[in-house]
């Protein structure tokens, strides 16, 4: 692997690394997951339901004898992948190759450096993506550097991953909107319907494509964002964040890293026109 990292680092540029941390080639497809969760034979566990058990032994979810093969398969490969991910990370930093200002010029060629138009109040105000976005990827890059010039010094990687967990979300609303698709819902309380915010499980829902309504979405990208921010086998780090239950042995680089490569990857589709609102196209 260090191998590897260190050909990597040593034939790309900074354009080519972050292109890199978009595909997250290191991450197997879904397809690849069953493909191997069924080639792994464990007998009489196959048969039986998988439960998930949080730090204080409540059963928050079960998963039937299929969910539970592949989940744990991927959960396997992911966290590989991941590993190897963080380490190339750590090496492009080093190398001075991976910047904030090569990553903010890449990014403000995307969709999230575009403005959206909102009316408020009955007024027009436009709202450009990355304006909110940017301060947190700033962060990881000012205390990866204090990391390796200051002696015993101590990341803050709080500010860094509440922050981003949530502009994930933010951004993923952003995108459906882009879509034609509501970003709230109406919802029936005793006092009569009102109108709220989609769950983040909403809006992923609102991301599969079917045959009537095909949103160019990839699945294996649903797949991993479901994964680490919201299934309860995975990371569930979108709820884990807004409830305040991380402490502070949680809050590790690889969860920086990933949401890094989750930013870059979801800034590259490009949304296509048509009658609907707008067709996203994957890069």
């Amino acid at each position: 692997i260090n191998d590897a990292i260190k050909h990597t680092i040593e034939t790309n540029d900074g354009n080519g690394l972050l292109d890199l941390f978009t595909t997250t080639p290191w991450y197997e497809t879904d397809d690849s997951i069953r493909s191997l969760s069924e080639a792994v034979e464990r007998g009489f566990i196959d048969s039986l339901p998988l439960s998930i058990i949080d730090e204080r032994g409540n059963t928050i979810k079960t998963y039937t004898p299929e969910e539970g093969k592949f989940w744990s398969t991927y959960s396997y490969y992911f966290d590989f992948g991941t590993m190897k991910m963080v380490e190339l990370f750590k090496a492009a930093i080093s190398s001075e190759k991976l910047t904030y200002e090569s990553t903010l010029s890449y990014l403000e060629k995307t969709w999230l450096n575009e403005p959206i138009v909102r009316n408020y109040n009955g007024g027009e105000k436009e709202i450009v993506p990355l304006d909110t976005i940017k301060p947190g990827i700033k962060r990881i890059f000012e205390e990866f550097r204090n990391a390796k010039i200051i002696e015993n010094y101590i990341c803050d990687f709080v500010t860094i991953i509440d922050s981003l967990t949530l502009k994930i979300e933010g951004i993923l609303r952003f995108f459906i909107e882009k879509l034609g698709i509501p970003t709230f819902s109406v919802r029936r309380t005793k006092e009569g319907n009102v109108i709220m915010e989609k769950l983040f499980d909403d809006i992923i829902a609102d991301l599969q494509s079917t045959p009537e309504r095909p949103v160019g979405f990839a699945e294996d990208h649903r797949t991993l964002i479901k994964y680490v921010m919201s299934e309860k086998i995975g990371w569930n780090l979108r709820n884990e964040v807004a409830h305040a239950l991380l402490q502070i042995e949680d809050y590790t680089p690889n969860k920086i890293v990933v949401l890094f490569s989750f930013v870059l990857k979801l800034s590259k589709y490009q949304f296509l026109d048509s009658a609907m609102g707008s067709e996203p196209q994957e890069y």
